[in-house]
């Protein structure tokens, strides 16, 4: 008799990738508008709608480019998020040197800075590809590559604070006015329910239901409070004032023609810093998409198709990206099997490039500032609070000392303190090993019977 073996029929795979890509779309979008928020806030805010537009371009141009080449099929790749503390830095750096300088110039400034520095990266990660130094990633100490992630998570941390309404400089007693109250409170617990929840629900749906029911509970606060949408807009709690049709604006040409090129060139130091981390990022989230995908990446292959990502993104004046691990840990979860997912990604990020501006003049701004908390959370929570436990106590030292140096100096100064301090804590345990390894005396010693 022939036994029968039922099992349960495997998930039509179109479905399941355009399941996939509707979702990460939704995501991708979120992550780029609050991404913009975060570099073109204080005194660039006025230019927030047209920084929006160019996170949707760049966040096209990478899905498209990275999904069509990668040698995974089924990768997901967007912004690189650990890069936006640092554009930040610089927007902020740039307008500072330009105190009388028309806005449109410091604008221009900023665009051609962001588009050089694209550029610069695809320059590297092209040379790193073609001479196949794609593993030079292990010789970096990997406490210094932690406390460089933590570091970044400080600099997202300060830059979505100063992107809520009215804290270009913010103090302490302005965090605890109403309107800034009613942004970064509600911005910090969607944070806190984004990172918390899906560690304990591990469904597909966790993410956009959260963002669904976080904007469904915003609109029944404003029903319940009688706050008609313009006055909502008008106290900063929407985003608002997004002109309609397309959000992106070619302004290359015209930043090479306008730009202070003598402000740009002083962002080279800061620059510097980016393209080690952007490289370092790159490299550390093909390991983690290798360990969710269960295969090997062709790191070389991958770090070519970044340079190409990068180069057009740079052209258009955008911002690169590459595969993130978390991301595509979703993505995994959701099922993706094939490019169609990163296609659509790039095809909903398109829509709203061309046509969701009315949509984005309603989104809820705590989200926006929320999103850039998310991922401070999960940085802290990897490189201050697990590394605990993996690391030893002088290599946990340098991650902290990356931190504060962050916090209290500056970026660059934390990346030279802490290359500086893990050469000195390799030195001294190099000299504590025991050069003899055995000693002999030459003496043979017969066994009498």
């Amino acid at each position: 008799m022939t036994d029968l073996v039922y099992s349960k029929p495997a998930a039509n795979p179109v479905v399941s990738d355009l399941v996939s890509g509707a979702i990460m779309g939704l995501l991708t979008v979120t992550s780029a508008v609050s991404f913009g928020t975060v570099i073109f806030s204080g005194d660039l805010a006025p230019a927030l709608p047209f920084g929006i537009g160019l996170l949707l371009f760049s966040s096209v141009v990478i899905s498209v480019v990275i999904t069509s080449f990668s040698s995974y099929p089924a990768i997901v790749a967007t912004i690189a998020e650990s890069t936006v503390p640092i554009f930040s830095l610089v927007a902020r750096q740039i307008v500072e040197l330009m105190p009388n300088a028309p806005f449109e110039q410091k604008l221009l400034t900023v665009v051609v800075t962001i588009a050089l520095n694209s550029v610069i990266v695809s320059g590297i990660f092209f040379a790193l590809g073609f001479f196949k130094l794609g593993s030079f990633v292990r010789f970096i100490p990997y406490p210094v590559v932690g406390g460089f992630l933590a570091g970044t998570g400080v600099l997202l941390l300060t830059a979505a604070f100063q992107s809520v309404s009215g804290l270009s400089s913010p103090s302490i007693a302005a965090f605890f006015q109403l309107n800034a109250l009613l942004q970064w409170v509600p911005g910090l617990i969607f944070a806190a329910v984004m990172f918390l929840v899906p560690q304990r629900i591990t469904h597909v749906a966790v993410y956009p239901s959260i963002l669904a029911i976080a904007v469904a509970l915003f609109y029944v606060g404003l029903a319940l409070t009688g706050t008609p949408i313009a006055e909502a807009s008008a106290q900063g709690l929407l985003l608002g004032s997004v002109p309609s049709g397309g959000l992106y604006q070619f302004a290359t040409l015209s930043a090479i023609a306008q730009a202070d090129w003598s402000v740009v060139l002083q962002q080279a130091p800061t620059l510097a810093a980016l393209w080690l981390v952007a490289t370092i990022a790159l490299l550390l989230h093909g390991n983690g998409v290798e360990l969710i995908a269960t295969r090997d990446l062709d790191f070389n292959r991958e770090l070519k198709v970044a340079s190409l990502a990068w180069l057009l993104s740079g052209t258009g004046g955008g911002v690169g990206g590459f595969a993130s691990a978390g991301e595509n840990a979703l993505a995994n979860q959701l099922g993706t099997t094939g490019r169609l997912t990163g296609w659509i990604v790039a095809a909903i990020c398109l829509a709203m490039l061309l046509g969701g501006a009315p949509i984005l003049s309603l989104f809820p701004k705590f989200i926006l500032i929320g999103m850039p908390l998310l991922v401070t959370l999960e940085f802290f929570n990897e490189w201050l609070y697990e590394a605990w436990f993996k690391f030893s106590r002088s290599d946990y030292a340098i991650i902290i000392l990356i931190v504060l140096v962050t916090a209290t100096v500056g970026f660059l100064q934390a990346i030279g303190v802490g290359l500086l301090a893990a050469i000195v804590l390799f030195v001294v345990n190099y000299s504590r090993l025991t050069v003899v390894r055995r000693i002999s005396t030459g003496t043979i010693t017969t066994a009498t019977f």
